[in-house]
Protein backbone atom coordinates (compact mmCIF):
# COMPACT_ATOMS: atom_id res chain seq x y z
CA UNK A 1 0.00 0.00 0.00
CA UNK A 2 1.04 3.81 -0.86
CA UNK A 3 0.73 6.27 1.38
CA UNK A 4 1.08 10.04 -0.47
CA UNK A 5 1.32 13.39 1.19
CA UNK A 6 -0.39 16.26 -0.53
CA UNK A 7 0.64 19.55 0.44
CA UNK A 8 -2.75 21.38 0.92
CA UNK A 9 -3.85 19.79 -1.95
CA UNK A 10 -6.89 17.73 -2.37
CA UNK A 11 -8.08 15.00 -4.67
CA UNK A 12 -11.70 16.28 -4.95
CA UNK A 13 -9.97 19.59 -6.53
CA UNK A 14 -6.82 18.58 -7.72
CA UNK A 15 -6.08 22.63 -8.90
CA UNK A 16 -6.74 23.64 -5.43
CA UNK A 17 -3.60 23.11 -4.43
CA UNK A 18 -0.74 25.37 -2.70
CA UNK A 19 2.03 25.18 -4.51
CA UNK A 20 5.47 23.59 -2.87
CA UNK A 21 9.23 23.04 -3.83
CA UNK A 22 8.89 19.41 -2.22
CA UNK A 23 5.89 17.75 -2.06
CA UNK A 24 6.00 14.35 -0.32
CA UNK A 25 5.83 12.29 -3.74
CA UNK A 26 3.22 12.01 -6.80
CA UNK A 27 0.88 9.59 -7.73
CA UNK A 28 -0.17 7.37 -10.69
CA UNK A 29 -3.73 7.43 -12.23
CA UNK A 30 -5.05 4.55 -14.80
CA UNK A 31 -6.90 5.71 -17.74
CA UNK A 32 -10.26 4.72 -17.95
CA UNK A 33 -10.55 4.07 -22.01
CA UNK A 34 -7.85 1.08 -20.68
CA UNK A 35 -7.84 -1.76 -24.41
CA UNK A 36 -7.18 -4.82 -24.02
CA UNK A 37 -3.24 -5.37 -26.01
CA UNK A 38 -3.82 -6.96 -29.22
CA UNK A 39 -0.91 -8.37 -31.69
CA UNK A 40 -1.53 -9.30 -35.44
CA UNK A 41 1.14 -11.44 -36.79
CA UNK A 42 2.04 -12.82 -40.32
CA UNK A 43 4.68 -14.96 -41.59
CA UNK A 44 5.83 -16.52 -44.92
CA UNK A 45 8.19 -19.38 -45.17
CA UNK A 46 10.36 -21.36 -47.50
CA UNK A 47 12.54 -24.85 -47.00
CA UNK A 48 14.75 -26.69 -49.71
CA UNK A 49 17.03 -29.16 -49.69
CA UNK A 50 20.22 -28.90 -51.12
CA UNK A 51 23.58 -31.08 -52.08
CA UNK A 52 25.74 -32.41 -49.26
CA UNK A 53 22.71 -32.75 -46.46
CA UNK A 54 21.82 -29.32 -46.70
CA UNK A 55 19.00 -27.73 -45.67
CA UNK A 56 18.22 -23.79 -46.35
CA UNK A 57 15.05 -22.09 -44.54
CA UNK A 58 14.00 -18.10 -45.64
CA UNK A 59 11.64 -16.60 -43.74
CA UNK A 60 9.74 -13.30 -43.68
CA UNK A 61 8.23 -12.59 -40.15
CA UNK A 62 5.88 -9.23 -38.95
CA UNK A 63 4.18 -8.13 -36.16
CA UNK A 64 2.07 -5.19 -35.51
CA UNK A 65 1.13 -4.25 -31.97
CA UNK A 66 -1.69 -1.86 -30.63
CA UNK A 67 -3.02 -1.10 -27.64
CA UNK A 68 0.59 -1.71 -25.40
CA UNK A 69 0.75 -0.44 -21.86
CA UNK A 70 2.74 2.81 -21.39
CA UNK A 71 2.91 6.06 -18.85
CA UNK A 72 2.35 9.22 -19.41
CA UNK A 73 3.41 12.09 -17.42
CA UNK A 74 0.14 14.95 -16.50
CA UNK A 75 2.07 17.15 -14.33
CA UNK A 76 4.39 18.32 -16.22
CA UNK A 77 5.84 21.88 -16.91
CA UNK A 78 5.94 23.44 -20.02
CA UNK A 79 9.41 24.55 -21.14
CA UNK A 80 10.47 27.82 -21.24
CA UNK A 81 9.72 29.69 -24.87
CA UNK A 82 13.06 31.21 -25.21
CA UNK A 83 15.20 28.84 -22.99
CA UNK A 84 13.66 25.51 -24.33
CA UNK A 85 14.36 24.25 -20.40
CA UNK A 86 12.00 23.36 -17.41
CA UNK A 87 11.46 26.08 -14.87
CA UNK A 88 13.16 25.47 -12.03
CA UNK A 89 12.74 23.97 -9.36
CA UNK A 90 10.26 21.76 -11.13
CA UNK A 91 8.16 20.97 -8.12
CA UNK A 92 7.03 24.66 -7.50
CA UNK A 93 6.03 24.78 -11.05
CA UNK A 94 3.93 22.17 -11.87
CA UNK A 95 0.33 22.80 -12.93
CA UNK A 96 -1.65 20.92 -10.32
CA UNK A 97 -0.09 22.41 -6.98
CA UNK A 98 1.24 20.64 -4.04
CA UNK A 99 1.63 17.39 -6.18
CA UNK A 100 4.97 15.76 -7.25
CA UNK A 101 4.84 13.85 -11.00
CA UNK A 102 1.78 12.02 -11.76
CA UNK A 103 1.65 9.23 -13.91
CA UNK A 104 -0.89 7.73 -16.34
CA UNK A 105 -1.31 4.49 -17.47
CA UNK A 106 -2.82 3.85 -20.71
CA UNK A 107 -3.18 1.30 -23.39
CA UNK A 108 -1.92 3.96 -26.53
CA UNK A 109 1.68 2.79 -27.19
CA UNK A 110 2.30 1.09 -30.32
CA UNK A 111 4.89 -1.55 -31.80
CA UNK A 112 5.91 -2.99 -35.03
CA UNK A 113 8.91 -5.69 -35.94
CA UNK A 114 10.26 -6.68 -39.16
CA UNK A 115 12.38 -9.99 -40.01
CA UNK A 116 14.63 -11.92 -42.03
CA UNK A 117 15.77 -14.99 -40.94
CA UNK A 118 17.60 -17.16 -42.88
CA UNK A 119 19.09 -20.81 -42.13
CA UNK A 120 21.70 -23.41 -43.29
CA UNK A 121 21.45 -26.67 -41.51
CA UNK A 122 23.89 -29.88 -42.39
CA UNK A 123 21.89 -32.83 -40.69
CA UNK A 124 24.44 -35.78 -39.04
CA UNK A 125 26.48 -37.35 -41.35
CA UNK A 126 28.70 -39.43 -39.69
CA UNK A 127 29.91 -37.93 -36.86
CA UNK A 128 29.34 -34.04 -37.97
CA UNK A 129 26.37 -31.67 -38.15
CA UNK A 130 26.34 -27.54 -37.99
CA UNK A 131 24.21 -25.08 -38.25
CA UNK A 132 24.06 -21.34 -39.38
CA UNK A 133 21.44 -18.64 -38.44
CA UNK A 134 21.14 -15.00 -39.19
CA UNK A 135 18.61 -12.60 -38.90
CA UNK A 136 18.18 -9.16 -39.97
CA UNK A 137 15.33 -7.14 -38.40
CA UNK A 138 13.54 -4.10 -37.31
CA UNK A 139 11.84 -3.38 -34.39
CA UNK A 140 9.86 0.06 -33.78
CA UNK A 141 7.78 1.48 -31.10
CA UNK A 142 6.69 4.33 -28.81
CA UNK A 143 7.26 2.50 -25.35
CA UNK A 144 10.37 0.37 -24.48
CA UNK A 145 8.64 -0.40 -21.04
CA UNK A 146 5.74 -0.43 -19.28
CA UNK A 147 7.50 0.23 -15.64
CA UNK A 148 6.01 3.59 -14.53
CA UNK A 149 9.10 3.77 -11.93
CA UNK A 150 12.01 4.24 -14.23
CA UNK A 151 12.07 7.74 -15.80
CA UNK A 152 13.29 6.22 -19.09
CA UNK A 153 9.69 4.76 -19.88
CA UNK A 154 8.22 8.32 -19.83
CA UNK A 155 7.93 10.57 -22.95
CA UNK A 156 10.54 12.69 -23.37
CA UNK A 157 7.81 15.63 -24.21
CA UNK A 158 4.68 14.55 -23.22
CA UNK A 159 2.44 16.93 -25.18
CA UNK A 160 4.48 15.45 -28.64
CA UNK A 161 4.15 11.30 -27.84
CA UNK A 162 3.99 10.66 -31.15
CA UNK A 163 7.68 12.00 -31.26
CA UNK A 164 8.71 8.91 -29.26
CA UNK A 165 8.10 6.39 -32.15
CA UNK A 166 11.30 5.13 -33.06
CA UNK A 167 13.86 2.56 -32.95
CA UNK A 168 13.13 0.06 -29.24
CA UNK A 169 15.70 -0.41 -27.06
CA UNK A 170 16.17 -3.82 -27.47
CA UNK A 171 16.55 -3.55 -31.02
CA UNK A 172 19.11 -5.47 -32.59
CA UNK A 173 19.88 -5.02 -36.50
CA UNK A 174 21.85 -8.01 -37.35
CA UNK A 175 22.10 -11.79 -35.54
CA UNK A 176 24.18 -14.18 -36.10
CA UNK A 177 24.39 -17.91 -34.86
CA UNK A 178 26.59 -20.85 -35.72
CA UNK A 179 26.40 -24.56 -34.06
CA UNK A 180 28.21 -27.44 -34.74
CA UNK A 181 28.74 -30.75 -33.48
CA UNK A 182 31.67 -32.86 -33.91
CA UNK A 183 32.47 -36.74 -32.97
CA UNK A 184 36.18 -37.41 -32.60
CA UNK A 185 37.23 -40.22 -34.81
CA UNK A 186 40.21 -41.38 -32.33
CA UNK A 187 39.90 -44.30 -30.63
CA UNK A 188 36.16 -44.75 -30.97
CA UNK A 189 36.69 -48.91 -32.12
CA UNK A 190 39.31 -49.03 -29.72
CA UNK A 191 37.39 -51.46 -26.92
CA UNK A 192 40.51 -51.35 -24.49
CA UNK A 193 41.30 -48.85 -21.97
CA UNK A 194 42.77 -46.46 -24.02
CA UNK A 195 39.36 -46.79 -26.20
CA UNK A 196 37.94 -45.78 -23.16
CA UNK A 197 39.69 -42.86 -21.92
CA UNK A 198 40.31 -41.14 -25.65
CA UNK A 199 37.74 -42.10 -27.31
CA UNK A 200 33.82 -41.27 -27.36
CA UNK A 201 35.24 -37.70 -27.24
CA UNK A 202 33.21 -34.81 -29.35
CA UNK A 203 33.59 -30.87 -29.93
CA UNK A 204 30.53 -28.79 -29.79
CA UNK A 205 29.68 -25.16 -29.50
CA UNK A 206 27.45 -22.36 -29.91
CA UNK A 207 29.22 -18.98 -31.31
CA UNK A 208 26.86 -16.07 -31.53
CA UNK A 209 27.34 -12.64 -32.73
CA UNK A 210 24.95 -9.37 -32.80
CA UNK A 211 24.88 -5.77 -33.25
CA UNK A 212 25.02 -3.58 -30.53
CA UNK A 213 21.93 -1.86 -28.66
CA UNK A 214 21.72 2.02 -29.84
CA UNK A 215 23.13 4.60 -27.99
CA UNK A 216 21.06 7.18 -26.92
CA UNK A 217 23.67 10.32 -26.51
CA UNK A 218 22.57 12.91 -23.61
CA UNK A 219 25.43 15.22 -23.31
Amino acid sequence: VRTVLISGGSVDNPGGGVASASPQGGFEALARDFKAPIVYQWSLGIQRTLPLKLVVDANLVMNEARNLLRVRELNYDDPNPTTGLAPTPVNLNRPYKGYGRITMNETTATSDYRALQLALNRAMDHSFSAGLAYTLSRSRGDADSEDSVSSASLAQDPRNRSAEFSYQDFDRRHVLAINYLWYLPWFKNDTGLVGHVLGGWQIAGITRYSSGRRLNITA
